[in-house]
């Protein structure tokens, strides 16, 4: 009879399980008769007496094995995880956090931060690699990513901060002839200094320069100077996610 199949895929180990058992007369160490218990396959039953028979023990064997390979690559793996959160420490959900490279995980390749935040991802030991969560247009990380080499251990409260890009708005006020012109008022555009707001003003050459947060939006940014008129009136802006440059006017004077 051919032996078990090599290696920790039993599949096959099928043929070699017990099908039904059935007793016949056995002579026992003491005389009397007592059962005898015979192993059914195909081709005819086959006694078994006081051994194991090779079916059986082949039968354990797979399952041996098939219960092995299950803890082994349990064992193999471990966990990468942490809180994503805002600048109040409020867990941010819905986040994807992605591994780089894929394919050597082991397990999910990504995960989606919880309703508080947390992310939990499966790697093989042994994994190197980068984790990330994926930034959007307006919203970025700190740290930006986090790198792992030879990753042995459950590796935990590995967090991120969110945060929030800036775009800059710029341009200047000139005359008809060029020539910049200072002092202006761009209205709807105002700087925190950490204390208070202080409005943006062009300076001497008549250029302007505002950091503002990326996704930014107003109906009316309008430049002002007692006695003075400009073109054009107004700008509207929606949704930036881009620097803006040659954000210009053109002034005169004469009533505004």
């Amino acid at each position: 009879m051919t032996g078990p199949p090599q290696g920790r895929n039993c599949s096959s180990c099928a043929q070699y399980s017990p099908i039904s058992m059935k007793t016949e007369g056995l002579p026992p160490r003491g005389g009397s008769a007592a059962p005898r218990r015979t192993f059914a396959r195909s081709g005819g039953a086959r006694p078994l007496g006081r051994k194991i028979s090779l079916n059986l023990a082949t039968a354990l064997m797979c399952f041996a094995i098939g219960g092995a390979a299950a803890y082994d690559s349990a064992a193999e793996s471990v966990a990468i995880s942490g809180r994503v959160v805002d600048d109040g420490s409020t867990g941010v959900s819905g986040v994807l956090v992605e591994l780089s490279p894929t394919g050597s995980g082991g397990g999910r390749q990504s995960a989606i931060t919880g309703t508080d935040g947390t992310y939990s991802i499966k790697v093989q030991k042994g994994w190197t690699g980068r984790v990330r969560p994926k930034a959007t247009a307006c919203i970025i990380y700190s740290p930006e990513s986090r790198s792992y080499t030879n990753v042995s251990a459950d590796q935990s409260n590995q967090d991120y901060r969110t945060g929030y890009r800036t775009v800059v708005i710029s341009g200047r006020v000139t005359d008809s002839s060029g020539n910049g012109i200072p002092g202006v008022t761009i209205g709807g555009l105002t700087a925190f200094t950490g204390t208070t707001y202080i409005t943006v003003v062009t300076g001497p050459d008549g250029s302007y320069r505002h950091r503002v947060l990326c996704g930014f939006s107003h109906p009316e940014i309008k430049p002002a100077k007692p006695n003075h008129a400009f073109t054009p009136v107004s700008r509207n802006y929606s949704g930036v996610t881009a620097d803006l440059v040659n954000q210009d006017y053109q002034g005169s004077r004469g009533s505004p």
